[in-house]
């Protein structure tokens, strides 16, 4: 429970006090938009592919900048992937045609007034 209070005052901090300073607050918005595919190809990254790679490092904090720059790299080319195909319109175009379809049933309705 500790950790979990931690972390929302740290990002309260962040948010509140740090956001505003120019460049950090440019650091902290980068960071924010590629920080879901951060967290999902980090493990891999140390775990799995370059461990060697990121262990090699004697330093700790080293170690957490190159895996941070790696995933960075990678989620840029995830981003990159992802406009090329015109993901977000996929995804609109099928999030519309499931609500369509939904309303034309009557599905939610049944289920939410019972």
């Amino acid at each position: 429970m500790l950790y979990g209070t931690c972390s929302i005052l740290y990002a309260y901090i962040c948010f509140e006090f740090l956001e505003n300073i120019p460049v950090i607050g440019s650091v902290l918005n980068f960071l924010g938009k590629h920080s879901m595919n951060i967290f999902f190809v980090h493990t891999f990254i140390y775990l799995y592919y370059f461990s060697d790679f990121i262990y090699s490092f004697q330093y700790d904090y080293i170690i957490v900048t190159v895996l941070l720059l790696i995933c960075i790299a990678i989620s840029l080319v995830l981003e990159g992937t992802k406009y090329i195909l015109q993901y977000n319109k996929l995804m609109y175009f099928c999030i519309k045609r499931i609500n369509q379809a939904v309303e034309k049933t009557g599905f939610l309705k049944d289920k939410i007034t019972g």
